[in-house]
């Protein structure tokens, strides 16, 4: 399925003056008539997201025909003093990313990403995306090794401006993945303690993170297991053209 996402924000001073509606049928509008244009696409559906907190937007979605197909977490660690012994399996180890092997790393956590819903073919365009970031730090990701494979990466990030806006010392675990040969063995589990213990080394006191709550491979509780909690819930919507 091709999925036409559009999302959108009113302004609280302009609120229940129908912006949204008119906005959002005007999206509509414009992706469908790309839907069209586009050949070769045997079946598509617009796709929206709202947060649970925000009843207005879901209220709007459910009223111009979408429907909930999918929940998402927003999750945080507090504290990142008492994190538990994690070692990766034997065969493994964590080295240093060289700048030389960003676009490996990148390819392969696509590839793992592949097995989850929502996902899309990869293009080089993502490894621009993440090298051109002024937010991406390599040394501060954990990567696995099998020899010169990659097994598994945490990428962590920090957000400075944020932090100081929102008074908050936290990092993101951005993207967390493992692929398949080395899954059910404990990397991410093992990655994740090493992305914590980054953090905590660079001062920050809250991990975060965002997961899909139907994960095929178990993510949820292995977040929960590590101690994070979920703080917001966000709803994936679909209607279909």
């Amino acid at each position: 399925v091709r999925v036409y996402d559009s999302f959108g924000h009113v302004h609280p001073d302009f609120r229940r003056r129908g912006l949204g509606r008119a906005m959002l049928r005007q999206a509509e509008a414009e992706l469908r008539a790309r839907a069209e244009a586009e050949s070769g696409v045997a079946e598509a559906s617009l796709g929206s997201w709202a947060f649970e907190a925000s009843p207005g937007a879901s209220a709007l979605l459910e009223a111009e025909g979408y429907t909930v197909v999918r929940w998402f977490f927003e999750m945080e660690r507090t504290g990142l003093d008492d994190l538990p012994v994690a070692p990766l399996p034997e065969g493994l180890e964590l080295r240093p990313v060289r700048p030389d092997q960003v676009h490996q790393i990148v390819v392969a956590d696509w590839e793992a990403f592949q097995d989850h819903w929502g996902a899309r073919p990869f293009s080089e365009a993502q490894v621009r995306l993440v090298e051109g970031s002024p937010h991406t730090d390599i040394s501060m990701w954990q990567v696995a090794w099998a020899g010169d494979e990659v097994a598994g990466s945490v990428l962590p990030t920090i957000f400075p401006d944020d932090n100081a806006q929102m008074g908050v010392l936290r990092g993101w675990l951005d993207r967390v993945s493992v692929r398949r040969p080395w899954r059910r063995r404990g990397v991410a589990r093992a990655l994740i303690v090493a992305a914590m213990a980054e953090l905590r080394m660079r001062g920050m006191e809250i991990a975060s993170l965002g997961v899909d709550a139907g994960n095929p491979t178990g993510a949820l509780g292995l977040y929960e297991g590590l101690g994070f909690r979920a703080v917001k819930r966000a709803m994936a919507y679909r209607k279909p053209i």
